[in-house]
């Protein structure tokens, strides 16, 4: 099963990057996960230098949209982890601190396996309206410009706008305006 997540990394300078990243996990356990990482992606070369971070569960639509965006005005507020380097989100329902325990190249892609060495409840778990997950899918589909065509991503994007506009509150619709902003046409060129 793939779960969307925000996962925080450090790179060799200690820099934080938040990212919106598909975890394959097997149901019910967070015991161990998988990344399937494409080549060139920030997070990949951060976890391939330091082998840890920090996967985020949440259902708060906009940080998917600001991390695909990449429009944070400073990052969400963040503490200390116990056991990695990179912070952890503070705010969120759970927050898995994870090593990478083992990579396997597989063409464009990195497989790595990951082993959770500590976990967080936090916020309440608000669910998803059908306006947060649009969202969600949305940033998923943007995130994917440069790898699927323009226009594939753009009619999968009108059924998820309507869905946004009928039955979003303010914040689904900040977050679509964002995403909207970096679906540009120009963005296919």
């Amino acid at each position: 099963m793939i779960v969307e997540t925000i996962v925080s990394t450090n790179d060799s300078l200690g820099q934080t990057n938040l990212s919106p990243i598909g975890a394959i996990v097997q149901p019910d356990s967070w015991e161990q996960f998988e990344f399937r990482l494409f080549h060139g992606s920030q997070t990949l070369g951060n976890l391939l230098q330091t082998r840890e971070g920090v996967l985020h569960l949440t259902d708060d639509a906009m940080l998917f949209a600001r991390a695909i965006a990449d429009q944070w005005d400073g990052l969400p507020p963040m503490q200390r982890s116990d056991c990695v380097a990179p912070q952890r989100l503070v705010n969120v329902p759970v927050a898995h601190e994870f090593r990478v325990i083992s990579t396997e190249e597989h063409g464009a892609r990195i497989f790595l396996q990951c082993k959770t060495i500590a976990s967080h409840h936090g916020a309440a778990f608000r669910g998803f309206n059908r306006a947060r997950y649009a969202v969600v899918e949305a940033a998923i589909l943007i995130s994917r410009l440069g790898i699927l065509p323009h226009e594939e991503i753009g009619s999968q994007l009108e059924p998820l706008w309507t869905i946004v506009r009928k039955t979003g509150g303010p914040d689904e619709l900040a977050a679509w305006k964002m995403l909207a902003e970096r679906f540009k046409p120009e963005a296919s060129s």
